[in-house]
């Protein structure tokens, strides 16, 4: 009883903050400073390259991609990832640094760029639009750190060009991807099959 009373004590700091922060959840995140130690805190994201937190002392930050490597909330986790090229719906864009959902890790990992806006004035890195909106998924591999975006409104050319070097060490994934039975949709279960060495089954749920 003393250390769910405790918990209730030390939560109460963080979950005051939703006078502050709308929408604000509990959750943890690491410094790029601290590498080693997830502080918990509680969070909301405010846009694609801003964390707001408030922590355990009740004090409000705001965070970039620069100084946080990572942070989760709820069963989502999210990294600091950047230096890629946008087109289309996104405008002609180069994103340096933002934070993206991490959908699945292993040989290769699997992010989500949703870029999220600030405001009317204001929204984030990019121009805005409803294409945009809807993100876009961004494949690396776990020994790197340049990440290659794949959009929904890639050609099937360009869709299959981005997605071939991960998938070398899967030639039933190579036959599926010539025969054009891949789809940009179906992203998170390809790379999921390849992660987990399985079947690739697009009636799966992801």
């Amino acid at each position: 009883m003393r250390i769910f009373v405790s918990a209730i004590l030390a939560a109460a700091p963080l979950l005051a903050s939703s006078q502050v922060f709308k929408n604000v959840e509990l959750g943890s995140y690491v410094l790029r400073t601290s590498p080693q130690v997830r502080q918990q805190g509680g969070l909301y994201q405010q846009s694609s390259e801003k964390l707001l937190v408030r922590d355990l002392t009740g004090r409000n930050i705001t965070l970039s991609p620069q100084e946080v490597s990572s942070f989760r909330i709820n069963n989502r986790q999210f990294v600091s990832t950047g230096g890629f090229q946008l087109r289309g719906g996104f405008g002609n864009t180069y994103v340096t640094q933002a934070f993206a959902e991490q959908l699945d890790s292993g040989q290769v990992v699997l992010l989500r760029y949703k870029p999220l806006p600030t405001g009317a004035a204001g929204r984030g890195n990019i121009a805005y639009t409803d294409k945009a909106g809807a993100g876009v998924y961004l494949l690396r591999l776990a020994t790197a750190l340049a990440v290659t975006p794949v959009q929904a409104d890639y050609s099937e050319a360009a869709f299959r060009a981005a997605l071939r070097p991960y998938l070398a060490a899967r030639p039933d994934l190579l036959q599926l991807l010539d025969n054009k039975t891949l789809q940009t949709k179906n992203l998170p279960l390809i790379v999921y099959a390849l992660n987990h060495n399985t079947p690739y089954n697009p009636a799966a749920t992801k």
